[in-house]
């Protein structure tokens, strides 16, 4: 997952780029424990040693590129639609 919103943030053209304090690979964990855990944008930039609002605009750059490479293709979600209607589930 990590390679995939790597190649979305280099496919944007230099303006558009955030430019990250922390590796990309870690900006990326810090902002899915982040979102996993619900923990507070504070408490995040100080177990990674940065700011609240480095955490907040690395948040913000992030999570739509997160959204994008986790988005289900069109092939996963039809095998996850036929396996849906094909599985028999037990009756009580």
């Amino acid at each position: 997952m990590i390679a995939r919103a790597w190649d979305v943030h280099q496919g944007r053209r230099p303006g558009e780029r955030y430019d990250f304090t922390l590796p990309f690979g870690q900006a990326v964990v810090m902002i899915l424990i982040l979102v996993r855990h619900n923990l507070a944008q504070q408490l995040t930039g100080d177990l990674y040693g940065v700011s609240q609002a480095t955490v907040s605009r690395v948040y913000r750059y992030l999570l739509p590129i997160l959204g994008m490479v986790t988005r289900p293709t069109r092939s996963r979600r039809s095998a996850r639609r036929e396996t849906a209607t094909t599985t028999r589930w037990p009756r009580h």
